[in-house]
């Protein structure tokens, strides 16, 4: 069997990234490749990502060189040089020993497996080490170049993404027990998608958000008002006033007072029809009753548990802004073309952030930008990191959800990769007036029964003892952790003088590495709540992993895992609480007599502690 066979029979999957019939290929001699610049292959815990190495004698070299907690990955730029390797490597025998093939990036499939694969992992590996070859050629050079920043951006992204902040975890689960009870009696998404298809299937809708473009077409907007739905980000709310423009519906998607307060408090929300999930502050929810379409957020804590509390009937949004749900509610809605308007993506030349009215203003001095986009006529912009990250989630939901009907009607800003650029005269002009039903009429008439809703009462409760239990669980192995690491750090302080001594504090190092590490790692549900907490565990742990431990080493490691194995019973406890007083709110909410309560009342201490008050953001 040919190698190039042999490695097609353990990877299939590559013979789709390559031509249908194979050329064939001269024969060419590896032996004068040479590395650039090699990386540090002692830092533990990184990705090592080897770019186009065709040499066999290369990849063995760094298959010794990497150290065993690392990973390499073998990442090929076209499909000539995938060929290449696979009728030259033996990467069945490669994978054996941890390394990992990628096909080449420009492939969109091969991409998103690879991202899965970072993703996978990312949370134990610290960092991204390109290993490039020496070479004249100008388009290698470039394609290295675009790769090496898509590594940077996935890393970035990554980190931005997983954030650092336990307690907005909380307060987001926080706020959807609490807004439950007003979830049944609002208009369910999963009941509004069924009855408002009818009138908004096929039919423009525009997404408006406040970026400075929108000061060019907001006058348009308003002429064109009757044209399509209008679905407004929050901050768009006071611009679209001031401009007679009413929006069928308004979004937030921020859990935080400061947007309830800055948006919504005290304003004339009468005649406005709230959409958004149930995260948000209970005192917005409250300024729109019987006017409120809610549902859960599909990338939000805990979105699976809360989804069952409905049997799905709330379904959910995906998005990590406010235009990313709106964008979400009209492809499931089936909206025909999709246009966004006021999304920038970054400043205006003058350094300004915002539309004017707009109630928000970040505005900088130009000459400090630090961070730059590429503009729909090829122009580098300014942006800001959280800007630059919403831009990739926008993309990637194009791409995610298939979404191939969107048009960026922003006239300015950032280039959104799978959109249609156009201007909103162009975009929206020819349509006729769409025919649309009182939005504040529809919603109320979907609004449930309470003898509709009735199990989903039961429901909610039932799902979240199962959560306590798993945090219960969580919290016997912590408690049992620092015990262990408390007699281990006591005898190194000591001194260890027998071989049973230096097993014991082994056997508590492996404890907390085995117990409670590898299942948070393992659990979907704990993971997304520890995930800043274990990377950074990870990251110090790095630090000090050496191939042997003396007694410097253990006691470092011992500290490392107390500090984490302290953040962890804090934030275990916190959450323990969180639940408890949840299912207390929602047995008086909805007067639940005589309620079995056996298996949490042990948990009630925690909510006099005052050390685990969850701060308000």
């Amino acid at each position: 069997m040919t190698m190039l066979k042999k490695n097609l029979k353990k990877f299939e999957h590559l013979s789709e990234y390559l031509p249908e019939n194979l050329p064939e290929l001269p024969q060419l001699d590896f032996s004068a490749e040479r590395f650039l610049e090699e990386p540090d292959y002692s830092e533990h815990r990184s990705f090592f990502v080897a770019i186009d190495i065709l040499s066999p004698i290369l990849v063995e070299e760094l298959m010794s060189k990497v150290n065993e907690d690392s990973i390499l990955i073998f990442w090929y730029l076209d499909a000539t040089s995938l060929q290449l390797a696979l009728e030259s490597i033996d990467f069945a025998k490669l994978e054996n020993k941890g390394a990992i093939l990628c096909g080449h990036p420009s492939n969109q499939k091969q991409l998103e497996k690879t991202e899965e694969i970072l993703n996978s992992l990312a949370f134990y590996m610290v960092n991204v080490k390109p290993i490039l070859k020496q070479s004249n050629n100008v388009d290698f050079i470039r394609s290295c170049r675009e790769l090496i920043a898509y590594l940077r951006d996935w890393e970035s992204e990554f980190k931005l993404i997983i954030g650092n902040d336990l307690d907005d975890t909380l307060l987001g689960v926080k706020n959807n027990i609490i807004n439950f009870p007003d979830l049944l009696k609002s208009a369910m998404l999963g009941d509004f998608l069924t009855e408002a298809k009818q009138y908004y299937q096929g039919k423009p809708a525009v997404i408006v958000a406040t970026g400075p473009s929108l000061n060019k077409n907001i006058d348009l907007l308003a002429e064109y008002q009757d044209k399509a739905l209008i679905l407004a980000c929050d901050a768009s709310l006071e611009p679209l006033r001031k401009h007679s423009i009413k929006s069928d519906l308004v979004g937030t998607v921020e859990r935080g007072l400061k947007t309830y307060q800055k948006f919504y408090e005290g304003k004339n929300l009468e005649n406005e029809v709230f959409f958004g999930p149930a995260i948000v502050r209970p005192e917005l929810i409250a300024e729109f009753p019987e006017r409120r379409i809610l549902c859960f957020k599909e990338n939000g804590a805990y979105y699976e548990m809360f989804n069952k509390f409905t049997d799905g009937a709330s379904e959910g949004v995906y998005g990590a802004s406010v235009a990313h749900i709106l964008l979400h509610l009209a492809h499931k809605l089936e909206c025909d073309p999709i246009i966004l308007v006021g999304q920038d993506f970054a400043y205006a030349k003058d350094g300004t952030s915002h539309a004017e009215s707009s109630e928000v203003s970040e505005d900088i001095d130009i000459q400090d930008a630090n961070l730059f986009i590429e503009g729909i006529d090829g122009e580098m912009l300014a942006t800001s990191p959280i800007w630059k990250m919403f831009l990739t989630v926008s993309e990637n939901m194009i791409e995610k959800y298939d979404i191939d009907n969107v048009i960026d009607a922003t006239e300015g800003g950032a280039k959104i990769k799978g959109t249609e650029i156009m201007t909103l005269k162009e975009a929206l002009g020819d349509y006729p007036k769409l025919e649309k039903p009182e939005m504040l009429n529809l919603v109320q008439t979907l609004i449930r029964s309470s003898e509709e809703t009735a199990k989903f009462k039961e429901q909610s409760l039932q799902e979240l003892q199962e959560l306590l239990m798993m945090f219960s669980k969580l919290n016997d192995d912590i408690q049992i952790a620092l015990k262990d690491n408390k007699k281990a750090t006591n005898r190194v302080e000591k001194g260890v003088k027998t071989q049973n001594q230096l097993d014991k504090i082994y056997d508590a190092l492996d404890y907390t590495v085995d117990n409670v590490v590898e299942v948070i790692r393992k659990s979907d549900e704990l993971l997304l709540y520890y995930q800043y907490f274990l990377r950074l565990f990870y990251m110090q742990i790095s630090q000090i992993e050496t191939a042997e431990f003396s007694v410097d080493t253990i006691k470092q490691n011992l500290e490392v895992q107390k500090n984490f194995l302290d953040k962890l019973e804090l934030y275990n406890m916190k959450m323990l609480r969180l639940i408890v007083e949840g299912m207390d709110y929602l047995i008086e909410k909805f007067d639940i007599q005589d309620y079995d309560d056996s298996e949490f009342k042990k948990y009630r201490h925690y909510s006099n502690d005052d050390d685990l008050i969850i701060k308000a953001v």
